[in-house]
């Protein structure tokens, strides 16, 4: 009864490592994919929406490196030819290295000699090394892919939150009849207090998946003096993401040299490699 719970068990952490092994390989293609969807969108003109300039020029420079159908075939066809014991230690491996704050080709070939044989060829720990890196770059590449949305969306909601308190103004204030008190409480109904609503709502659906998501309590039938208060809450969250665009960047800029760093050590493993190296590698165990 013992033997047969074992085997269930290795059988269960067996089939775990070959189902993460095939979303690695799948998140490869997904790269590829949206690697040339977000090319495209950058490819857009400057701005739908005026921005500052030095946010249009720092848009414009966002290019990011696609997988090339070269390394997804060259990834593909030595994965598939790798013996199952290997193909479950590049999966841990790239579990590493996918957690590691910088690449570290050092500290990955010195874990391929140790696990493989320290007089490996270097062509062959370079093959290995492709492989492992392409199996761990997915954390790389979405974290590049939520900075590059972070900052879209943060322009995108300073323009908003801009165009609603532009638009409003004082129209918020009551407009009662001559001589009568105005009446703070009377349904906001002019056509600016709907663009307020509608600014408002744009705005949350715009950072709702951001940091620091934006959100005002305004009913379907809301009265001036309600108005009043988000207008003066968009003011003062118009002052914030003024203060953190420069913060939003950096991070962004940050995210593309990791990604780019990653895709240079992965360019160089693959020219590294030759026809002859993977007779070898696909006979290691």
């Amino acid at each position: 009864m013992q033997a047969r719970y074992s085997s269930d068990r290795d059988n269960k952490r067996s089939f775990r490592r070959r189902a993460a092994l095939l979303v690695a390989a799948f998140a490869i293609l997904a790269l590829c994919a949206g690697s040339t969807t977000l090319a495209q969108s950058q490819a857009k003109p400057a701005a739908e929406t005026q921005t500052h300039p030095t946010e249009q020029a720092a848009d414009s420079q966002v290019a990011i490196r696609k997988i090339t159908p070269e390394m997804h075939a060259s990834f593909g066809a030595t994965l598939a030819n790798l013996q199952p014991s290997v193909k479950q230690w590049m999966s841990e491996q790239a579990r590493v290295e996918s957690q590691r704050p910088a690449p570290d080709p050092a500290a990955l070939e010195r874990a391929i000699r140790a696990r493989f044989g320290k007089n490996l060829p270097g062509t062959d720990v370079a093959e290995l090394e492709f492989v492992v890196l392409m199996l761990s770059i997915a954390p790389q590449y979405n974290a590049l892919l939520q900075s590059v949305e972070e900052v879209k969306a943060h322009r995108q909601a300073k323009q908003a939150l801009g165009d609603a308190i532009g638009n409003v103004g004082g129209d918020v204030a009551p407009n009662p009849a001559a001589g009568a008190k105005a009446d703070t409480n009377a349904p906001c109904i002019t056509a600016n207090c709907r663009s307020l609503a509608q600014a408002a709502t744009q705005v949350a659906s715009l950072t709702a998946q951001s940091s620091h998501p934006l959100r005002y309590d305004l009913p379907s039938d809301f009265s001036y003096a309600q108005a009043q208060q988000a207008l003066q809450q968009m003011r003062q969250d118009l002052k914030i993401l003024n203060l953190s665009s420069e913060t939003e960047q950096q991070r962004l800029q940050t995210a593309q040299q990791g990604w780019s760093q990653i895709m240079d050590i992965i360019s160089h493993a693959m020219k590294a490699m030759n026809g002859t190296s993977r007779s070898i590698v696909q006979n290691l165990k």
